[in-house]
């Protein structure tokens, strides 16, 4: 079963994006990354910790919009443990490729 797991949580992070917003948060700039999930964009930011789901179009500047103005929504994902696996990779897989 774990097997399946993360085969499942390889699979939702396939499409992610990462870019690096050049802001000065840490020594490696603001390091961000994103996938659609669910019917909506997961976006983390690595290096303030920060995470949130936007209901916007899927590219880098459309995020980065949603992201500087506070337009997060909330709710409970439709199977939270499968959604924190996925969290934790595209973190993961943001401090590699950012």
């Amino acid at each position: 079963m774990r097997t399946l797991v993360k085969d499942a949580t390889k699979k939702a992070i396939e499409g992610a994006i990462y870019w690096n917003t050049g802001a000065y948060y840490t020594e490696k700039g603001q390091r961000l990354g994103a996938i659609e999930i669910e019917g909506l964009v997961l976006m983390v930011d690595i290096d303030r910790g920060l995470n949130y789901e936007y209901d916007c179009e899927f590219y880098e500047d459309a995020i980065t919009h949603a992201y500087l103005n506070n337009r997060d929504v909330w709710r409970v994902p439709a199977d939270p443990g499968f959604h924190f696996a996925v969290r934790r990779a595209l973190e993961d897989a943001t401090r590699e490729h950012a």
